[in-house]
């Protein structure tokens, strides 16, 4: 699926944002951390909020394709039955107080699989670009470990 930039005319592909999260999901990791720390509890942090508007547009990508597969017929499956699922909880607890909370539990393995069927679906282009990926997130990890370590914050 290509996203067409109004005004601009130019097209970014689905692929190309895959790309950029894997090349910075440890940045925006780290920035929560941060953020956890300094302003303590946060009811939805940046990475909740990045992965669940890229699961959003993985998911609007699956659900555009005309023919379904067997990969897409399981996502669409899974995001019939999370809502349900949720429902159910708030049932049982007497609460729909909760609905946020099992929301967001309920998204990390939607994101997972929309993220899985869009690298499998995309195997050769990510290929391309896994020691970038890698060396990127190597330097992020490596840096923060040290970092943390000097001021004193975090895991030593």
């Amino acid at each position: 699926m290509v996203i067409k930039t109004p005004h601009t005319g130019y097209q970014i592909e689905i692929r190309q944002i895959i790309l950029i999260y894997f090349h910075s999901f440890l940045i925006i990791d780290l920035i929560n951390g941060f953020l956890l720390n300094s302003m303590g509890f946060i009811p939805v942090t940046l990475g909740q909020i990045m992965r669940g508007v890229l699961a959003g547009i993985l998911a609007l990508e699956i659900l555009a394709i005309k023919k379904a597969t067997t990969h897409n017929r399981n996502l669409i499956l899974f995001t019939i039955i999370a809502p349900a699922i949720i429902v159910l909880f708030a049932v049982r607890d007497s609460s729909f107080k909760i609905i946020p909370a099992e929301l967001i539990a309920l998204l990390k393995p939607l994101f997972f699989l929309l993220l899985l069927h869009q690298v499998i679906v995309n195997r050769e282009y990510f290929k391309k670009y896994l020691n970038s990926i890698m060396l990127i997130n190597l330097l992020v990890y490596s840096i923060s470990i040290i970092l943390s370590y000097l001021f004193n914050t975090g895991i030593n």
